[in-house]
């Protein structure tokens, strides 16, 4: 094996971890937060199952897909669309009503709104990674390496070290 061979393998593998982490990037804000905007966080996290999580994605999805820039990659229908809303409305009333209610009105009391949106932001990041972590996910995410001209990248590597 030549010296090349290992360093496409070695930026096939840097360029999966880079995506990935881009990916990740993505869909991850600023979650620092307060006492109570912590204990919010945690217990939405504890609060949230499986099938919540794909409640918060699906409603995320129909969010970002409404963007001029890529409504074009989906069409949600009418009925669809507030279903996915319908049922993001019982999850949040669930989560903030009945599981964590005493650790939100702790959070309206004692810190400002941005720790309701901060711990929601978290609760996202949160869902994300489950799903990112499907091997179907991660090879979509992983399908721009076929894309990326890893010679380059590697006379990057090389120039730059």
């Amino acid at each position: 094996m030549d010296g090349s061979f290992n360093l496409s393998i070695y930026a096939i593998a840097m360029m999966k971890n880079i995506t990935l982490f881009i990916a990740s990037l993505l869909i991850s804000a600023s979650c620092w937060a307060g006492p109570y905007g912590d204990d919010l966080k945690r217990c939405l996290v504890e609060s949230t199952s499986k099938r919540d999580n794909i409640v918060l994605v699906r409603w995320l999805s129909k969010a970002l897909l409404a963007h001029p820039e890529v409504k074009d990659l989906a069409v949600i229908p009418n009925a669809k669309a507030v279903q996915i809303d319908k049922d993001f409305a019982r999850y949040v009333e669930r989560l903030l009503g009945e599981n964590c209610s005493a650790q939100f009105a702790n959070v309206i009391r004692y810190e400002d709104q941005d720790a309701i949106r901060k711990s929601f932001e978290f609760l996202a990041q949160v869902a994300m990674k489950e799903l990112m972590d499907n091997a179907q996910v991660q090879e979509a995410v992983t399908g721009v390496l076929k894309q990326l001209d890893m010679e380059k990248l590697g006379r990057a590597i090389l120039l730059n070290f």
